[in-house]
């Protein structure tokens, strides 16, 4: 495990130097995106925001999930429901 925890040269960012303090697990994961185009989304975007294309269009992104052994690092698991 410390041999693949060291093979970084594919991240665009450092390692934290810290412990972890945080951990969760995502089930049922979807990433759903749809294109739109501009001009029906521009009148639901603040105007000074600028908004972001890809090939002329915006996409719009739902991403269903849910999390399980949600914990702080010296705490136990919040209880699910």
């Amino acid at each position: 495990m410390q041999t693949l925890l060291q093979n970084t040269v594919h991240r665009p960012y450092p390692l934290p130097d810290t412990c972890w303090i945080m951990t969760q697990t995502w089930n049922d994961l979807l990433f759903s995106h749809w294109p739109i185009k501009p001009a029906q989304l521009r009148s639901l975007i603040p105007p000074e925001l600028e908004m972001d294309t890809y090939d002329g269009e915006c996409w719009v992104g739902v991403v269903p999930f849910s999390m399980a052994h949600i914990r702080l690092r010296t705490l136990p698991e919040i209880p699910a429901n």
